[in-house]
């Protein structure tokens, strides 16, 4: 994940932990101020992947930089 957000910038690292078949959380060091624009790229990635009904919500922040994001997905 981190490769493929770097590909804007060189800066940007993520963590990707899984809670089950159809949930994850995606951890990144900088949202750059945008949180939506993050939710609707994880979307869209879970969609253009085959999946029904993607969602992502942003789950906690930390200070002004780090943000979590919870994305679920139907199979």
């Amino acid at each position: 994940m981190t490769r493929n957000l770097r590909t804007s910038d060189n800066c940007t690292e993520a963590r990707v932990t899984e809670h089950g078949p159809t949930e994850i959380s995606i951890w990144i060091n900088d949202h750059l101020g945008c949180h939506g624009y993050y939710e609707g790229v994880f979307e869209a990635v879970v969609r253009k992947a085959g999946a029904r009904e993607g969602r992502c919500v942003l789950e906690a922040t930390s200070g002004r930089r780090e943000a979590t994001y919870r994305v679920t997905w139907n199979a």
